[in-house]
């Protein structure tokens, strides 16, 4: 149980018209900070509604005697907190705040281990300023922490308290929303591995490509896409399939070791729960702070990896940048239309860029008398005047080269044509 120091106390003042209850893990035990765990829901008629907020109210005593290892026991214990939350989290239905009592360099800023441990569980502090103020010090203690991408929590403001207290008003606003519809995504695929190739190769030597191949050049590369488009709709049809879109953020920079140890810390709360026994209680918890130190550790070294293998390339560095800032970015699925749309800008943006440029070198060289090619070695030797056909042995060999990777757009898979490669290579030479 909490041992008080001084001050201390929560409590969490609401309208009729909101449905506040206890939170399922609020039974859950701090040693270094009391929380009131909260599940908030707008109207009385949506009491039963999954889409309510989890608001984690707090309050971490200051140490009598600060120290790095009731700082450590705090950070272990608050992320331990958030872990459990972490389904809330991801769908930016989380709001902690209270004070937190972790004062940083400046007025403005938290301790450094909690920004880290804020940070590595996809959350974001909104107070920018101090807010407590003392004629020796002034220090950022109250903090509101919620998804690092929320569009939910807005207009933080901190407001004097006019001497009530020595903290000052930290006052925001919540938006309420309906759950969003689930996403779907639609994608198309065939079963290559139900060809009968013996049957598939016997098909396209009887086909148009063999008996009457087109005249030119563009004529014959349709012919092609819609002479094996259509054996291979005979053999595998192409079929459609439609799934849920994730949601989730971005875990990839987890080791496999972390994973491992979520696992393990799992099946130690599971057992726990289930035995109440003291001496499962202290694994799980011991389980907690380990994997939590190996995720921030994780994560820390996954993305020093990547930096610093950008080396002196600013365009990788600044995306390896970009991907730690906007980590936890919900993904935007576009629509068809929607996509078309966005391609369509895309060119006429450069389009009317390059356009404009042209017109620029067009209207600065006006008057003057220059040759493009001056700038151009003088090429000695022979006149290419002539390519050389290319043989079916040196096509075999730039097919069987290629990576099996195919575009949507490829109306034949990569693997069908490295399949088949005694049947491409005399088509395509």
């Amino acid at each position: 149980m909490l041992v008080r120091n001084r001050g201390g106390g929560l409590c969490f003042i609401h309208r009729d018209s909101i449905v506040v209850k206890k939170h399922p893990l609020q039974h859950t035990l701090f040693q270094t900070f009391e929380c009131q765990l909260l599940t908030v829901r707008v109207g009385k008629n949506n009491s039963s509604s999954p889409d309510g907020v989890t608001v984690a109210v707090i309050y971490r005593p200051p140490p009598l005697v600060p120290s790095l290892a009731s700082d450590a026991a705090f950070y272990d214990e608050l992320s331990d907190l958030f872990a459990k939350v972490g389904d809330v989290i991801d769908s930016d239905r989380f709001v902690a705040c209270g004070d937190f009592n972790c004062r940083g360099d400046d007025s403005t800023s938290i301790r450094a281990d909690l920004a880290s441990l804020i940070s590595a569980h996809g959350l974001r502090q909104f107070v920018t300023s101090s807010t407590r103020c003392t004629p020796r010090v002034s220090s950022l203690l109250d903090l509101v922490v919620g998804n690092a991408s929320s569009s939910r929590i807005r207009d933080v403001t901190v407001r004097p308290s006019h001497g009530v207290s020595d903290h000052d008003l930290v006052t925001w606003s919540l938006t309420t929303r309906s759950r969003p519809p689930r996403r779907f995504m639609t994608y198309q695929f065939r079963n290559i591995k139900s060809i009968d190739w013996v049957q598939f190769k016997s098909d396209i030597l009887q086909s148009d490509l063999f008996t009457a191949p087109a005249e030119t050049a563009d004529s014959f590369a349709e012919q092609i896409d819609s002479s094996v488009t259509r054996i291979l709709n005979r053999h595998c049809p192409l079929q459609e399939r439609s799934k849920f879109a994730s949601s989730h953020r971005d875990s990839r920079w987890l080791s496999t070791n972390a994973v491992e140890m979520k696992r393990a810390r799992r099946r130690l709360e599971r057992k726990w729960k289930s035995s109440r026994s003291n001496d499962d209680y202290v694994a799980y918890r011991k389980a907690c702070r380990q994997v939590n130190k190996e995720i921030i550790r994780s994560r820390q070294e996954f993305y020093s990896e990547r930096i610093n293998a950008a080396g002196a390339d600013s365009r990788k560095r600044w995306s390896a940048m970009r991907d730690v800032l906007h980590l936890t970015e919900s993904s935007d699925i576009r629509s068809k239309d929607e996509c078309q749309k966005l391609s369509d800008e895309f060119a006429a943006y450069f389009i009317n860029k390059i356009q404009q440029i042209k017109t620029t070198i067009k209207s600065r060289l006006a008057g003057r008398v220059s040759d493009p090619l001056q700038s151009d070695p003088v090429y000695v030797g022979s006149r290419l005047s002539e390519l050389s056909t290319p043989t079916v042995d040196e096509v075999s060999r730039l097919i069987r080269t290629m990576p099996a990777k195919s575009s949507p757009i490829d109306a034949i898979p990569t693997s069908v044509i490295k399949t088949c490669v005694d049947i491409f290579a005399p088509v395509i030479c």
